[in-house]
């Protein structure tokens, strides 16, 4: 039997959040939501599995792999955003007999497949549906469910295609817990839930250092911290907490994060690689980066003073407090350019060199207006640079000034698009260039797409084109650059 995990939820119930996750990569416990799923199958016996996913899929893929760690061979499926079920399963051409398990892998779930799948087998011609605390699981079996596939459409809820008076199918009631992670509320509570070992099956792995009140802390690997915890929650790894923070109630802190002297917290949780300032008293809190979100008044803010909270990126040296991160500059950035590809920018460069003159001279007595456009853009290893194209409207003519850029390191000749740093938030143009190995002059959103595509489009473009194997289709991208004549005209200003 296979599994096929829908994880394509856009996550706009938990804006702002959704800026910097998808829900499938949520942090609870200071691990991806996905991964709870993936455990779950892997104890249930399941190994072949179908990972729907969206727009982040890159993201998802660079952390899963093809899921060795949980003995698993993980597909993966591209589609849109909270795209219906149903639509998504017709395109992926399933055998109508065979039997498979599908299920929404961006809730949180106790482990509770296998009792799901043992129970269903004895009805293989109906409807199964499961629930937890009165609420509908996200899961179903085929091909009994073929033809109420929209139970699994997000939200969720107890059975969409039925009336009070005619219910559907069977319905198995399990013992376990859940959170739909539907609300910020929601996810808070499931990573407090998590740490306190509210949840049943489902306990954290981590060090556990008792205090004195019958509570304590899970600690993971390198974590400075020699206070004590008043309450009870985790601390991910790498993070860095000085003595006098103070931890009360429940409390998740994430990876690599920063914790200065003086700063209270309880009930609350801090996402990774997040500075918290001297200080700061949170209490029923979200903190991610520069976001503050505060669920006693159902607010949140993003704060520019990073003596307050910021993200986690550099060497930082607080009122007393050093705390150390990774520095990157700009040799250790041209040093993750090939060296490959800044010799064949050079010799691209000489080569082309009496092409870009006679551009040149054509634009010069076309018009006089400005030859080039120049714009400032960032990699993704955050260094900035100043890219130049001729003002044609073919892509690959007037991307070539951008060859210098190449030979110094600072873009990979192919990859993702630098132009999304310009038009997108920084959470958004993190994860767009997350979906390639990194940030390139020529690519399919450069190539392929006019200037104002969608980010969506770009995102399922870029990720069509890197799961394409082989090398081959570098050069039919280039050759499609020619394929309409009329794209070499001059670039409207």
């Amino acid at each position: 039997m296979q599994a096929i995990i829908l994880a394509n939820r856009s996550g706009h119930e938990l804006a702002p959040l959704d800026q910097y996750y998808c829900p499938a990569l949520l942090p609870v416990g200071n691990r991806a939501l996905i991964e709870y799923t993936l455990d779950d199958l892997s104890n249930a016996g399941i190994t072949q599995v179908k990972l729907v996913l969206g727009p982040q899929a890159g993201d998802i893929e660079a952390l899963l792999g093809k899921g060795e760690r949980w003995g698993l061979d993980i597909d993966y499926f591209l589609c849109r955003a909270d795209e219906p079920a149903s639509e998504v399963i017709y395109r992926l051409q399933l055998t109508p007999e065979q039997p498979a398990l599908l299920l929404r892998g961006d809730i949180l779930r106790t482990p509770v497949i296998k009792a799901f799948i043992d129970f269903a087998k004895q009805f293989p011609k109906e409807l199964v549906s499961a629930r937890i605390t009165g609420m509908p699981t996200g899961m179903i079996m085929l091909p009994g469910a073929s033809a109420n596939l929209d139970h699994l459409n997000w939200p969720l809820t107890a059975h969409p295609s039925a009336t009070a008076s005619k219910p559907q199918g069977v319905t198995l009631v399990l013992h376990g817990h859940q959170h739909h992670l539907d609300s910020l509320n929601d996810y808070l509570t499931a990573n407090l839930n998590f740490a306190s070992n509210r949840l049943a099956r489902l306990k954290p792995q981590q060090r556990f250092q008792a205090n004195e009140n019958g509570g304590g802390c899970y600690l993971a690997q390198k974590v400075r911290f020699n206070g004590a915890a008043n309450g009870q929650g985790m601390i991910g790894q790498c993070s860095q907490l000085d003595d006098n923070v103070r931890l009360d109630g429940d409390f998740v802190i994430g990876e690599h994060c920063l914790i200065d002297a003086g700063a209270q917290l309880s009930d609350s949780l801090v996402l990774p690689n997040t500075y918290v300032g001297r200080d700061l008293n949170l209490h029923r809190a979200i903190v991610c980066q520069r976001l503050l979100i505060n669920l006693e008044h159902q607010g949140y803010i993003s704060i520019e003073d990073a003596s307050l909270i910021a993200p986690n990126r550099a060497a930082q040296h607080r009122q007393g407090m050093t705390f150390k991160a990774n520095d990157i500059n700009s040799t250790d950035i041209n040093n993750r350019v090939r060296l490959s590809d800044r010799v064949l920018a050079l010799a691209l460069l000489l080569l082309t060199l009496p092409l870009q003159l006679a551009i040149g001279a054509y634009l010069t007595i076309q018009s006089k207006r400005p030859l080039v456009s120049s714009q400032d853009l960032t990699n993704n290893r955050g260094l900035g640079f100043r890219l130049k194209r001729w003002q044609v409207t073919n892509p690959l003519l007037a991307s070539l000034p951008g060859l210098i850029q190449v030979f110094k390191g600072k873009l990979a000749l192919f990859g993702n698009s630098p132009d999304c740093s310009a038009d997108c938030s920084p959470a958004d143009n993190g994860n767009l260039h997350g979906l390639g190995a990194t940030v390139g002059l020529w690519g399919p959103v450069q190539l392929l797409l006019p200037n104002d595509a969608p980010l969506e489009e770009q995102q399922l473009v870029a990720l069509s084109f890197n799961a394409e194997p082989g090398k081959l289709k570098y050069l039919r991208l280039i050759a499609s650059c020619f394929a309409q004549p009329t794209r070499l005209s001059r670039a409207s200003a």
